[in-house]
């Protein structure tokens, strides 16, 4: 084998020309891609009932052929009234002419004699501009020219009877076979859909199938479900405003209901491109103004319904799309297809969505188009916190604590996994001295705030003394530990993080407290409580020592491991269990006249309660 052979890998093809060639390819070929796309979406509508029909012993190929004749046989049938009512409508409005005239005039009120006097000043300033007499002599040349003949010629504009025809009926002809297509195509995938998944499963590989096989079933689920539950929501908006427009009397009541059956379909605008045509005839055709104005309200009424209490009840489960990416999904597909690309935009960006969910390498259009909330709330607050935004800090710790008022819920689900990533950043020196003064400062200000200062500072013998093992981070996590504990009821003391070793032993020893809690943010700091605790375990072994190490795990065996032989039992993850513990602790060291291997066990037994 040549080993100078070039190799291609198309992860190393840059990004950005994929993206163009790719929206090149579809542009191009929309005539062939565009026919197949609403086939697929007509099979996606209709394969729910042809499911059904098939649980009824009715052979598939019957149940295909039946429905797509009732379907066709439905189309056909409103084509022929609209167009009668289309027709009708035509012909009708002409003679309101004077109708639309008067609101014409009405709408412009004053501002016509305005317009009217600055047209005619721009006419007359044109006029002095390009006077006869400044044009200056004609010259020799131009005199001649002007004497010369101009040449006439007798062209031929008849047109044969054939070329009136392409030119009538070529339009007529291209639509028509384009839904011929169309209905061939979504009648063989529906004949053969299992057949078309199982080709679709080969293609993707076998090594893929784990993936492949539940993303086509989630998208054809997904994108079945959504059309229709949406025709459904379609069908009782068109038909109600259809009848509401019927009792107000505006022509062509039907072909408006009908109209806004189809263009709800496209988002955003389809429903106001519905609602503009049969406002805009009502104007037309009323000689005053309530029966446009009872026509947008009875629309606007309906509108309201379908999408604020419907849609929600029926969209129970939703798309899974964001509504920014509805929005630019309809962009681009429009954009791209035009009209029939909006009618696909939502459906196509389910299904990327989908590949997305199932697919690792395409794991950014899950971000990118989902429901999903883009970051978890203690990444949006740690990334709220190095922006220095304080407002929006205490937006977020309030959104939080309307879902968990708990103090300690709030620390232990949002505040100490915010200090975790900050305090890994800074570990690996991605924080600067402004980034991280901005993440203490506000932090400090929080608990403060969410638990004033007062509540934590009691000195003398029995309380618990918090002490943060490093830094300012960890001296952050005590204070809220202090604050839990002080709120479940016990003495607590805390002592700076900038106290040296030395002298938080002279500390204890003069304040005799029942336990000391050492707080240990990771993924640093625990060296600097293994010594602590060593320290304090050397001169005080009947202390009880706690240490908190604030990883959030449920068990903290491998926090035990990171202390080593450190001289402490009790090693925990969250405040609640924090709590559990002391307080059992609290509770022991209270008893009097046991010897010390009886409260040892009676320790250790409340510890295991609960942990």
């Amino acid at each position: 084998m040549d080993s100078t052979r070039p190799t291609f890998r198309l992860s190393r093809t840059p990004t950005v020309l994929v993206v163009i060639a790719s929206v090149g390819a579809l542009y191009l070929a929309s005539e062939v891609l565009v026919p197949v796309a609403l086939a697929v979406l007509l099979a996606f509508t209709l394969v729910p009932v042809v499911r059904r029909m098939e649980r009824w012993r009715v052979p598939r190929v019957a149940a295909v052929v039946l429905v797509m004749s009732m379907f066709l046989a439905v189309v056909g049938a409103l084509g022929w009234v609209l167009h009668g009512q289309a027709v009708q409508l035509a012909v009708d409005l002409p003679g309101y002419k004077s109708n639309i005239a008067e609101k014409l005039a009405v709408l412009r009120g004053g501002s016509t004699r305005a317009l009217d006097k600055a047209s005619s000043t721009l006419k007359e300033l044109g006029n002095e501009i390009v006077r006869p007499g400044d044009e200056g002599p004609p010259d020799e040349d131009s005199a001649a020219k002007q004497a010369e003949p101009v040449p006439v010629r007798i062209v031929d504009t008849t047109t044969s009877p054939i070329q009136s025809a392409e030119t009538l009926l070529g339009p007529v002809v291209a639509r028509l076979a384009t839904a011929a297509i169309v209905v061939v195509f979504a009648v063989f995938i529906l004949v053969q859909r299992e057949e078309l998944r199982n080709r679709i499963v080969r293609l993707m590989g076998r090594d893929s199938m784990h993936q492949t096989t539940p993303a086509l079933d989630d998208a054809a689920k997904r994108v079945s479900r959504f059309l229709l539950l949406q025709l459904v929501v379609n069908i009782i908006a068109g038909v109600t405003i259809g009848a509401g427009l019927m009792v107000l009397g505006v022509p062509g009541a039907l072909l408006w209901g009908c109209l806004t059956i189809v263009l709800r379909f496209i988002p955003f605008i389809g429903t106001w491109a519905a609602a503009a045509f049969p406002v805009l005839v009502s104007l037309a055709v009323s000689p005053g103004w309530q029966q446009p104005l009872l026509v947008m309200a009875w629309i606007t009424v309906v509108e309201l319904v379908c999408s604020q209490v419907l849609e929600p009840v029926l969209f129970a489960q939703g798309t899974g799309l964001s509504s920014m990416a509805v929005l630019a999904s309809a962009l681009f597909w429009g954009w791209l297809w035009g009209p029939m690309g909006l009618l696909l935009s939502t459906p196509i960006a389910v299904c990327l969505a989908v590949l997305g969910q199932h697919f690792p390498r395409l794991a950014f259009l899950d971000v990118l188009l989902s429901d999903k909330v883009a970051l978890a709330p203690e990444s949006r607050l740690y990334q709220r916190l190095l922006a220095s935004d304080a407002e929006e800090v205490g937006v977020i710790v309030e959104q939080f604590r309307l879902k968990k008022p708990e103090m300690v819920d709030v620390y232990d689900g949002l505040l100490i996994p915010a200090l975790r990533l900050a305090e890994g950043a800074r570990s690996n020196g991605e924080l600067d001295e402004r980034q991280e003064r901005s993440v203490r400062e506000i932090v400090t200000a929080i608990v403060d705030d969410i638990g004033p200062s007062d509540q934590v500072l009691h000195h003398g013998a029995g309380a618990v003394m918090c002490v943060g093992s490093r830094d300012a981070m960890d001296g952050a996590a005590a204070r809220m530990l202090a604050q839990v504990l002080s709120a479940g009821g016990l003495k607590v003391e805390v002592v700076s993080h900038e106290t040296l070793s030395g002298e938080l032993l002279e500390i204890i020893a003069r304040r005799r407290p029942c336990v000391v809690c050492v707080s240990v943010v990771p993924p640093s700091g625990a060296m600097q409580a293994r010594v602590m605790c060593k320290r304090v375990r050397a001169r005080f072994p009947e202390l009880p020592i706690v240490v908190g190490m604030w990883d959030g795990a449920e068990r903290p065996e491998a926090a035990k491991h990171a202390l080593g032989d450190a001289g402490t039992e009790y090693v925990v993850s969250t405040l609640s269990q924090a709590l559990a513990t002391v307080a059992a602790l609290c509770a022991g060291a209270a008893e009097t006249g046991r010897s010390l291997d009886d409260r040892r066990d009676a320790l250790a037994k409340l510890r295991n309660a609960a942990g």
